[in-house]
């Protein structure tokens, strides 16, 4: 179980992402790729996918494993300006050799490893280079065939959490965001498959609804970074 912390200076910045996030949609996706091939909503999208990719944006999927951690450094906040896939891709590039270091051994410990990750965790100039044109490449090949669909799922789900925020404010936003999320004052309890506990300490929570997060929310691992929660916006698929 996930516990989230809030004070009442919380609730007052409690933020709905305005778009799809392209970051999150590309790394729960690639998860989505390394998944279960007969996926009851994913399935005919990944055999899709998956034709579609080339040897230069393979080497992503060892970055996203289906399960287990994925280095956040792939997905930069929005708050940091990162809401298109140019300036995802920029700030992903931008990222500094300590933290790809931390990151990466991190994933490293999980069996995940190569050369070419090596180069990544030194902040190679021509290996970063590569993670960068990879990233713009997937996107082209893969996500902007279904981004149309991504964003009509999307824009039905903020619709519905807009209504809920005109019409029971933060409190309850909160309360309906997701089946596997529960508001009980001042905690947001979230299904999860190990207990953490974050204190937001004023500095509020993004929610972001996601077209390829699959069954429970998700967060980043590093309590340092901007609170967020992704969450299935596909509940109804």
């Amino acid at each position: 179980m996930l516990h989230i912390h809030f004070s009442a200076e919380d609730l007052s910045r409690v933020r709905l992402a305005a778009e799809p996030d392209p970051a999150w949609e590309l790394l729960l996706s690639l998860h989505a790729l390394s998944g279960s091939p007969d996926h009851i909503v994913f399935g005919r999208w990944r055999a899709e996918a998956l034709a579609a990719l080339d040897l230069s944006t393979r080497p992503l999927l060892q970055l996203a494993p289906p399960h287990g951690y994925s280095p956040d450094f792939l997905t930069p906040s929005t708050a940091a300006g990162a809401t298109d896939v140019e300036s995802v891709v920029e700030a992903v590039m931008s990222t500094g050799r300590t933290r790809l270091r931390r990151e990466l051994k991190l994933l490293a410990a999980q069996g995940a490893t190569s050369p070419w990750m090596r180069g990544l965790a030194e902040g190679d100039a021509e290996t970063m280079r590569q993670l960068g044109a990879a990233l713009n490449r997937y996107h082209q090949r893969v996500l902007s065939r279904t981004w149309h669909r991504i964003r009509a799922v999307i824009d039905a789900e903020q619709a519905l959490r807009v209504r809920d925020l005109i019409g029971g404010g933060a409190e309850r936003l909160l309360s309906n965001i997701h089946p596997m999320v529960r508001w009980e004052p001042p905690v947001l309890k979230v299904e999860y498959p190990v207990r953490q506990d974050v204190h937001l300490n004023g500095r509020g929570l993004l929610l972001i609804p996601s077209y390829f997060c699959w069954r429970m929310p998700i967060r980043l691992r590093d309590g340092g970074l901007h609170p967020v929660l992704v969450y299935p916006a596909n509940r109804g698929l």
